[in-house]
């Protein structure tokens, strides 16, 4: 009689078994993963819960549509009708007031605006949550950050579908240095990706960096060409004229544009190191931005009488050169906004100590200045200082003064707010400098300050620190008898 191993036969039999199933197993996941079963019943729940909120939140509005009951609304007394058809019933903390449903694992997925149910797009993996609720009918919001691209001063660029979009924290950014082109007609000047700039400050000048969205705050590629751009009509239509002259005068592009009236956009190239004298006076059309790039010269007249709508001057520049310094923006009357960097000197040249800067720009309402500001003295009396004329000034911000020349600020008034802080630099402060500026808080004098003029403080009532000895600068008040003086040492 022939003997088998039965159990020898048996345990392999079993371990084929095993490995077979594990095969069938992981065909059956790969299946249905690929397959999207698994997504599909994360979706089915998601849209069953939301589905079932979205009503919840509509039977609760019109049942208490007409709810006559209490309700406290900040410091205001309502009643919940009266919210619900005002849309700030549903709020963030009454939110499982009106969905009693509603589950803690969806907390700060959905708020409710407006009496409408809201998916919050936080991050990118939100997206599919926010793609099936999309479905339902669900609008979403968004916590993005926003990006612009621009050409240093202003344009659009070929290539670039949106001057603007949104990106999620997270997300990634990337422009390489290949150029893009400004087109306008059958012209054409490209431009290269220079930097990335964060809330307007310059984060990496790598072109090839990739940057990644941190938070909310507002990022900006800057596009910068070598040429200088003109913009300017010629029997209606618009034409350009390129250069790449580091130096702008008239006679730079008159060859070409004879008539300074037609110009009606400048976008100055980033080799540009100087305008000269009346470069684009009386350019009545010319609108938009000018940047005055960091060390750029300007000449007297450079700008006036010309009808740009913002300015913008970069940082180390200064605007009193023994033969530059006269009224370089003034009579620029649709001028509504200056923003000036830091280290910059605004002034007389030194020969006549006018230093109308920006002399009868009456529509200009707001200026922002940097740190360490410069203004130099107005040799025809205070009131001949840099803002001469602007009547329409309505807000005026400065860092830091590292001079004050006699006038400084007297024209600005009560257009100057807020805090003052003199440069530890400072060595004086000049005669009527803040003269009736009147919505000053604060104004903080380091102990290099060895001089103040006549009448500096005139009409200010806010306080005034001084880092020196009590009466070790004689003049006191200088004209701030309504003013708080504390001497700090």
């Amino acid at each position: 009689m022939v003997k088998t191993n039965d159990k020898g036969i048996t345990l392999i039999a079993l371990i084929i078994t095993i490995i077979v199933m594990l095969i069938l197993v992981a065909v059956t996941v790969n299946i249905a993963m690929n397959g999207g079963i698994f997504e599909n019943a994360r979706k089915a729940a998601f849209q069953t819960d939301v589905a079932k909120y979205k009503e919840e939140l509509q039977a609760f509005l019109v049942e208490n549509y007409d709810n006559g009951l209490e309700y406290k609304y900040g410091n205001e007394t309502s009643t919940v009708g009266q919210k619900i058809k005002e849309g700030k019933y549903c709020k963030d903390d009454n939110l499982k007031d009106c969905i009693k449903s509603f589950d803690n694992k969806y907390e700060g997925k959905f708020e409710i605006v407006n009496n409408e149910l809201v998916f919050i797009y936080k991050d990118k993996k939100d997206k599919k949550q926010m793609e099936w609720a999309k479905e339902l009918g669900i609008n979403s919001e968004f916590t993005e950050v926003r990006i612009s691209f621009k050409i240093e001063g202003e344009g659009e660029i070929e290539g670039i579908t949106e001057m603007e979009f949104t990106a999620l924290r997270g997300e990634e950014l990337n422009l390489t240095a290949v150029p893009k082109k400004l087109t306008v007609g059958e012209q054409s000047v490209d431009f290269e990706f220079s930097k990335w700039l964060k809330d307007g400050e310059t984060i990496s000048t790598n072109t090839n960096e990739v940057i990644t969205v941190t938070g909310d705050a507002e990022y900006t590629a800057v596009f910068e060409a070598d040429e200088t751009v003109i913009y300017y009509t010629e029997n209606s239509t618009e034409k350009i004229f390129t250069t790449t002259a580091s130096t702008i005068k008239p006679s730079t592009y008159s060859g070409t544009i004879t008539d300074k009236t037609t110009i009606t956009k400048v976008l100055l190239g980033k080799n540009v190191t100087s305008i000269e004298d009346s470069a684009f006076e009386n350019c009545t059309n010319l609108r938009g931005n000018i940047k005055i790039n960091e060390g750029m010269a300007v000449g007297k007249y450079a700008f006036k009488g010309s009808g740009i709508d913002t300015l913008e001057i970069g940082n180390n520049v200064s605007l009193r050169d023994s033969i530059w310094g006269k009224g370089e923006f003034a009579e620029c009357t649709n001028l509504l906004e200056v923003t000036i960097g830091d280290n910059v000197t605004l002034g007389g040249n030194g020969n006549d100590g006018r230093v109308n800067t920006f002399r009868n720009c009456t529509a200009l309402k707001t200026v922002e200045i940097g740190e360490n500001f410069k203004v130099t003295d107005s040799g025809w009396g205070p009131g001949d200082g840099i803002f001469r004329g602007c009547t329409g000034l309505e807000n005026v911000t400065v860092k830091s003064v590292e001079q004050a020349g006699i006038g400084a600020f007297y024209v600005v008034g009560s257009a100057l707010k807020g805090e003052v802080k003199i440069s530890d630099t400072a060595t004086y402060i000049g005669g009527s400098a803040f003269y009736n500026c009147t919505n000053v808080t604060k104004i903080t004098i380091p102990n290099s300050v060895t001089s103040i003029g006549t009448n500096a403080f005139y009409g200010i009532t806010g306080t005034i620190n001084i880092d020196a000895a009590s009466g070790s600068i004689s003049g006191s008040p200088w004209g701030g008898t309504n003013a708080t003086i504390n001497w700090l040492r």
